[in-house]
């Protein structure tokens, strides 16, 4: 009798488990989000990525071949804006920061990503990006050791909070970019990223 009652209450405890963790899990996902400041992202930002620099960060995204050049570091950075939350109207944002070099005559490469998404708020001519979550991911081929691909999270420490000015504008050559501004560059004379759009 006791045999039974010990594995009655352990299949109502996985049960129990099974049916609440997911759920207690994604409502605490979905509160860290609602409680973060935010605002419905303009229209002209969503549906595209917005790229700074190379574009070895796309094709290290998206899974498509290429080659790291061996003459220079491939940098670059993205921003993808979406409108969530139960209204549909919360900014949010996914970010990612990419450094690929190959070294060892061509043989060894590197990539380094850096990704995090939370949420983002327009606010006049100030746009403000606050992270809640992110990832580090390192992964090398044709090194002198084996293959390897690592990730960790980001400590919920080093996600801070970051406001630029900003403006959606051409510059000489006739590009339009998403130009951010230091605060205190009132005039917005000195930018300090400017992503065009991709895809």
């Amino acid at each position: 009798m006791k045999k039974w009652i010990l594995i009655l209450c352990s299949l109502f405890a996985v049960t129990v488990y099974a049916c609440t963790k997911p759920g207690t899990e994604e409502n605490g996902e979905e509160a860290l989000y609602q409680n973060s400041p935010s605002s419905k992202v303009p229209e002209e930002f969503l549906g595209k990525r917005w790229l700074q620099h190379y574009v070895g960060i796309l094709h290290y995204l998206d899974k498509t071949p290429f080659t790291l050049s061996t003459d220079r570091n491939d940098y670059g950075q993205v921003y993808k804006f979406s409108n969530g939350g139960p209204d549909g109207k919360q900014g949010r944002y996914e970010y990612h920061g990419y450094l690929g070099n190959r070294t060892n005559f061509g043989k060894c490469i590197t990539h380094n990503l850096q990704t995090t998404k939370g949420t983002v708020k327009f606010e006049g001519n100030v746009v403000s990006f606050y992270p809640l979550e992110g990832t580090k991911t390192l992964e090398k081929k044709g090194c002198e050791t084996a293959d390897t691909k690592t990730q960790e999270k980001i400590p919920a420490s080093d996600l801070k909070p970051a406001s630029y000015l900003w403006k959606y504008s051409t510059d000489a050559a006739g590009y339009w970019a998403f130009r951010l501004y230091k605060l205190t560059d009132t005039n917005m004379e000195n930018e300090v990223h400017a992503f065009r759009k991709v895809d």
